[in-house]
């Protein structure tokens, strides 16, 4: 598989975890003014989805399927088909698991703003 077609289906699915962050940020009232976003909080927010995921995988593959992902990711460049393919193989309710996963985050998130905008009023 070329490099250009990994980075486009990684680009991808940065494009998904974006787009759901923004509207985390939407919904929490965390918009610019003009309804913009600062890309940058909109990484950072990814990049803690991407951890927690991470995290959730980890826990719930077991140790001779937590071998075989490493090498699947290490070795492999898998696909974002290939990758839910074999989480879903390797973990029972991956995407109800996954779902609880983004649901909390945005929860947190969510909740975060109200406080935040509770301590500032």
């Amino acid at each position: 598989m070329g490099l250009e077609i990994v980075n486009s289906q990684t680009q991808q699915v940065n494009d998904v975890l974006r787009a759901f962050v923004r509207q985390v940020m939407k919904d929490a009232g965390l918009a610019n003014a003009d309804g913009s976003y600062d890309e940058s909080y909109v990484d950072r927010l990814r990049e803690q989805l991407e951890k927690r995921i991470g995290l959730m995988v980890m826990q719930e593959l077991k140790p001779a399927a937590l071998d075989a992902y490493a090498k699947i990711i290490y070795e492999e460049k898998p696909t974002p088909e290939r990758l839910a393919t074999f989480l879903q193989e390797n973990i029972v309710d991956f995407q109800i698991k996954q779902r609880d996963v983004f649901d909390q985050f945005a929860k947190g998130v969510i909740e975060s703003s109200k406080a935040m905008k509770k301590a500032l009023a």
